[in-house]
């Protein structure tokens, strides 16, 4: 895993382009899906048309659901408080093929 999950900083992203489900761990920045992002490896608008570069570029940061769900295990015991879980909830789902964002 290339970064950790940092509340409002590094996100976890779930998406579903071309029929398949993904993970991923960025930087929130990233998903400003219709805004112009010139440091998003020079890709300004992200939609369905520029998403096959984004994924190629961005492929050090997915991440497979079975260590998302190793961290958990691995890291619930240092949870000092019940907040420090919700680094590790999914912050956005973004699904190209249907053009949905939640």
């Amino acid at each position: 895993m290339k970064l950790m999950p940092e509340y409002a900083h590094n996100i976890i992203v779930g998406v579903v382009f071309r029929n398949q489900w993904s993970w991923y761990i960025t930087e929130r920045e990233y998903w400003f899906l219709n805004v112009e992002m010139e440091d998003r490896f020079g890709i300004e608008v992200l939609d369905e048309t520029t998403a096959a570069e984004f994924f190629r570029l961005i492929s050090d940061f997915r991440v497979p659901s079975t260590e998302l769900s190793q961290m958990l295990v691995d890291l619930q015991d240092s949870f000092q408080h019940q907040d420090e879980v919700l680094e590790f909830v999914p912050a956005l789902y973004v699904h190209f093929d249907d053009r949905l964002l939640y």
